[in-house]
């Protein structure tokens, strides 16, 4: 199974724990392959392109992000959270601010691990602390995780 329907469990997962709405974020003009994955399992989820928050999970590329209050969202996956490697990026910054609102956080990455102390540094931010970074290569997959404080 791949990141997208894993991500998307998760997310599904924190909308019946909270009864709130959840996000994910796929790539630039990536939205459509998340929801094409959600109708297959049977999971609610909504293209948005307009900023308006709808009931269980948000799809919204990244490059949208700033038309969301992240308090409407119990929680967030951050799909290829390799965007967030550019230590002074922009749209790292923008991500990191928006993820740390939310009690339930999620980043994916198809890199096993990122291979610079900077690069931890800025993929573990959002989440405050080294909580749980899901990394997926090829066939073979690995959960790492240090357990959050919260």
């Amino acid at each position: 199974m791949g990141k997208t329907p894993q991500a998307l469990v998760w997310l599904q997962n924190v909308v019946m724990k909270t009864n709130r709405p959840s996000s994910t974020s796929p790539r630039s003009r990536s939205h459509s392959r998340p929801y094409g994955e959600a109708v297959k399992f049977g999971i609610e989820a909504h293209i948005s392109l307009d900023g308006k928050v709808r009931p269980g999970i948000n799809i919204a590329n990244y490059e949208r992000i700033h038309m969301f209050d992240p308090n409407d969202f119990a929680g967030m996956a951050c799909d290829e959270s390799s965007i967030l490697k550019s230590f002074d990026g922009v749209r790292r910054q923008q991500i990191t601010e928006f993820m740390k609102k939310m009690r339930y956080r999620l980043l994916l990455t198809a890199t096993a691990a990122p291979n610079e102390y900077i690069e931890v540094g800025t993929s573990s931010e959002p989440l405050d602390t080294l909580a749980t970074l899901i990394c997926c290569r090829g066939s073979s997959r690995t959960i790492r995780g240090i357990p959050s404080s919260r």
